[in-house]
């Protein structure tokens, strides 16, 4: 079967409906075939959360994103987004998480060279390894402390470890 991409994400499978989310028709969520009848009749309006957009809906209770509307049974604090797109809806890419899995699948701060948590420390001349707050090592070689990151990222977090 032919792949669609969609907001720079290749879909596995044509099996999905877009829907509208904006007033000015420039902005889709992706969402299977299945849940279309769900959400088709509901007006979805754009969210950025930070480098993120998501689709929100009012509801009795206020608003709610169209990737917690979908998953409203779980009780887990956080849905996260495998793929780290917030309109791509789908229920392969949607999975629970807790705020610090959440996190661990979030795009943070490169500091220049491309990898999260790998920093130059001028003053020791080594390259600086670190998961959040807590320290892994330091390493001289670039490509040692990248590997090193990656290596902790996912002993710690395991699948919600981005590894990049």
């Amino acid at each position: 079967m032919p792949s669609l991409i969609f907001m720079g994400v290749t879909m596995p499978d044509p099996d999905y409906m877009l829907v509208p989310v904006g007033r000015d028709g420039r902005f889709f969520a992706a969402v299977d075939v299945s849940d279309w009848e769900l959400v088709r009749w509901r007006r979805w309006s754009l969210q950025r959360s930070g480098e993120c957009l998501y689709a929100t809906t009012g509801t009795y209770k206020g608003s709610t994103s169209l990737h917690r509307f979908l998953m409203r049974e779980s009780t887990a604090p956080v849905i996260d987004h495998r793929d780290g797109c917030g309109l791509n809806c789908r229920r392969y890419n949607l999975r629970e998480a807790s705020h610090e899995q959440n996190g661990m699948n979030r795009a943070g701060s490169h500091e220049g060279i491309g990898v999260m948590g790998v920093t130059w420390v001028e003053l020791r001349r080594l390259w600086k390894v670190t998961i959040g707050d807590e320290l892994v090592g330091y390493f001289r070689d670039r490509d040692e402390a990248v590997q090193a990151r990656f290596k902790a990222a996912a002993e710690k977090y395991g699948e919600y470890a981005r590894l990049s």
